[in-house]
């Protein structure tokens, strides 16, 4: 296998995990719109570490709902 062989499977492989990235992205949006804004602070604390792109669906999902990012900070410490 020549070197072009192996950037071309190198390169086709990071384009099928951005895909996957962004699928997975899609779900977590889709998953936070039904939670509570409790439930969205315990997943931003609970996730932070383990799924961030999780956490971070459910940090958007707060800012969309009007929260700032220090009410969104006190939401997470009393979570």
């Amino acid at each position: 296998m020549g070197f072009w062989d192996v950037v071309g499977k190198v390169a086709g492989a990071a384009v099928n995990e951005v895909k996957e990235a962004g699928q997975r992205a899609q779900v977590y949006k889709a998953e936070m719109g039904s939670r509570s804004d409790s439930e969205l602070a315990r997943i931003i604390k609970n996730d932070r570490g383990s799924s961030p792109m999780r956490a971070g669906a459910a940090m958007q999902e707060l800012k969309s709902r009007g929260y700032d990012q220090e009410e969104i900070k006190d939401l997470v410490r009393n979570a």
